[in-house]
Parts: C-alpha cells; structure tokens; sequence
C-alpha cells in the first residue's frame, strides 16, 4: 500500500496547476484485508482515471460512513479481494468527501459498486451484492 501512496504521492508533484483538484478518500483492499484509515490525498481526476484503467479490472464501491448497507458491504468485499487476489484490484471511495467523482459518475444511491476495465464501466450495481453475484460479474468481464 505505501508504494502506492508514495506513487500516488509523486504523480501529484509532478500535476500542471491547469488540473482541476479533488479531494479523495480512498480505502484499498489489499493483501485480503480493508483499511480502516481512509488516507486522503489531493489528487487530480487524471489520478482517479489511471487507477481504474488496466488489464486488471477495478471495483469501486462507492460509499460512506453513516451507511449501514456500505458497512454491511465491507466483509462480502473482503471475501472477494481474497478469492480473486490478483484478478481484481478494490477500491472504496467516500461519497461524502468525493462529491465531484460520485456526480461525474451519477452515483444517485449507496452502496454503489462499479467494475472497470481499460477505463471503462463494464458493470455496475446499486444496492448490497451478493459474493456470487460480484463473481458472476468479473467471470462476465475477465
């Protein structure tokens, strides 16, 4: 995870002030476990665009606190990460503090989980998801 903080971190150094900046929560699921800081970064969009671009699909799940179907989320996804390891990278975002993000991608309820490929949405889902279901949807798109 540092490394890619660190990345993260370098690729913001070296951003043209013409970008529009955003604030972004991002919690990683990493090495089969959820982080529970949220580490904020200033980031620019590009940023968001080149974590979801890649060979390797990317689930985004949309989030907040406050909401108790987003916390029921976090074990299911937690179960996935470790079955699919390196097939699938997973992302959380907090809706609250990505205003800009969860407007550009009509994000109108949470959770809301979305999986991209190549910097495509190839799949998307408001509302809890089932392990299956979400494994369906990668098998669908891997």
């Amino acid at each position: 995870m540092w490394d890619i903080l660190g990345q993260l971190s370098n690729e913001f150094n070296q951003l043209n002030s013409n970008y529009q900046f955003s604030v972004i929560d991002v919690m990683l699921v990493i090495n089969n476990h959820i982080f529970n800081q949220i580490t904020k970064f200033i980031v620019a969009k590009q940023t968001f665009r080149e974590l979801i671009e890649g060979d390797v699909p990317v689930l985004v799940d949309f989030y907040a606190d406050w909401c108790a179907p987003c916390r029921m989320m976090a074990p299911v996804l937690e179960e996935f990460k470790t079955e699919m390891g390196d097939k699938v990278k997973v992302i959380k975002i907090n809706v609250d503090h990505n205003q800009g993000i969860s407007q550009a991608l009509n994000i109108g309820s949470i959770p809301t989980l979305i999986i991209f490929k190549n910097g495509e949405a190839k799949w998307r889902h408001s509302g809890l998801v089932q392990l299956g279901q979400l494994r369906n949807a990668l098998g669908g798109i891997a």
